[in-house]
């Protein structure tokens, strides 16, 4: 590893993404179809927020508490939102910032990923846990 790598050389550059007025159930299939844990939400092509995999765990267990009887795409789209659930304080590099940084960010486990965004502040790219364990130890 070197200090001078730059975080657009190891990130993930063709980022699944979904419209912040795509139905929920959008972005559930995103996350299922391409075993991806995190999905971008774009307004246009500005970028608003992220929806993890996590955030359906969450969804499941509220909607699992009032016996929902509904197929899960049904209830997903009724009750809840991407607006409703997007993270928006987003954690972002700038593409000619350094792989360190990345480690910074990702090392305590709070966050499991970061946006990569290029000098117009448009998405770019992602990186994740996995992205640093193939370049720190492949």
């Amino acid at each position: 590893m070197t200090k001078d790598t730059k975080i657009a050389q190891i990130m993930t550059r063709s980022v699944q993404v979904a419209q912040l007025d795509d139905e929920l159930s959008d972005v559930r299939e995103i996350l299922m179809k391409g075993r991806f844990h995190h999905v971008p939400i774009l307004d246009g092509e500005k970028l608003v927020g992220i929806i993890s995999s996590r955030d359906f765990i969450r969804i499941h267990r509220e909607l699992s508490a009032t016996g929902f009887e509904r197929d899960i795409d049904s209830m997903i789209d009724s009750a809840k939102s991407i607006e409703g659930i997007m993270e928006t304080d987003l954690v972002t590099l700038s593409t000619n910032q350094g792989v360190e940084r990345a480690i910074d960010l990702l090392a305590d486990g709070e966050i499991h990923s970061v946006l990569v965004v290029d000098e117009e502040g448009k998405l770019a790219g992602i990186v994740t846990n996995v992205d640093l364990l193939d370049f720190l130890f492949a």
